[in-house]
């Protein structure tokens, strides 16, 4: 599934999400990638030349997962409240956030976790999971 969203994203470069707004890969490579490098600080993410150029690596779940990622989803927002030119992420970064989510709730293996997505769904979170999955369906489909 990992694999999938962030293949998509990287070939169309451009989804609509259900609230029509546009969810841009430019954000996360072209704008996110290329700061990190220009300053020599990364914003707590991992995002190498293989992430941009993922052609030769498109079967690599760990690096497709550290592209739709809750850093990314974090590092998007940080540097939106620095830089003018990331005033548009919001979509982006809500995206790779609810996809993270959506592949730890996927590749649960623990009873518990420090996060309500990656441990064991139990009868007090199944309320929480329809709210959540309600949300994802939404982005996906309108």
């Amino acid at each position: 599934m990992i694999k999938l969203i962030q293949n998509t994203l990287g070939d169309k470069k451009i989804i609509i999400n259900g609230k029509n707004e546009m969810i841009k890969w430019e954000y996360i490579i072209s704008k996110l990638y290329e700061k990190e490098k220009e300053e020599g600080q990364r914003a707590g993410t991992k995002l190498t030349s293989k992430h941009i150029y993922y052609g030769n690596h498109k079967m690599n779940v760990r690096l497709a997962a550290q592209v739709v990622s809750t850093s990314i989803s974090d590092a998007l927002l940080f540097t939106k409240t620095k830089d003018s030119s990331f005033d548009g992420c919001n979509a982006t970064a809500e995206f790779c956030l609810m996809f993270n989510n959506a592949f730890d709730i996927l590749n649960a293996c623990k009873k518990l976790s420090n996060t309500p997505f990656n441990g064991a769904i139990t009868e007090g979170d199944v309320k929480y999971m329809k709210h959540f999955m309600k949300n994802l369906k939404y982005m996906l489909l309108n």
